[in-house]
């Protein structure tokens, strides 16, 4: 008999591969949210420490120096924001690519299990087929032993 051949197995590898590739581009998502909440912090550290050397110099000092922190404090403040935005969208993605991804593993495990089914039933046949010889074979030496017997 010849051997098990799952005529959808170049399917099945191609949705294999599919799968990788959105699990790669799931990592690559979840790191572009890690830089994203990262900068974001760092720019929230700067603000903060601005902020409050902002009011320790408050007291103190030139209008024209407070006009000049607090035009710092506003550029930190909008790239605070800007980032935050960046941080959302890359969260959104991430949530995408998972999306993707599972999709992805859907579709290879819906082949993947007809592969297994049809597996099985190649392997059933196969022992049907065996056990069918091996029971033919029994029966012949059975009737030449008794051909032989009432020859005797």
């Amino acid at each position: 008999m010849k051997a098990f051949r799952f005529r959808l197995a170049p399917v099945l590898e191609h949705r294999r591969r599919e799968e990788e590739a959105r699990s790669q581009e799931l990592a690559r998502a979840r790191q572009d949210a890690t830089a994203a909440r990262s900068s974001r912090e760092s720019l929230e550290a700067v603000l903060v420490s601005e902020r409050e050397a902002f009011s320790s110099s408050r007291a103190m000092g030139p209008a024209g120096a407070l006009r000049n922190h607090l035009a710092v404090l506003e550029q930190i403040r909008s790239r605070v924001e800007d980032a935050s935005s960046l941080e959302s969208e890359a969260v959104e993605t991430v949530a995408q690519r998972v999306s993707a991804l599972k999709e992805a593993s859907r579709d290879r495990e819906v082949l993947s299990r007809l592969e297994g089914r049809r597996r099985t039933e190649w392997l059933e046949a196969w022992k049907r087929r065996e056990q069918q010889s091996s029971d033919e074979t029994a029966l012949s030496r059975h009737y030449r032993a008794r051909i032989l017997e009432e020859e005797r």
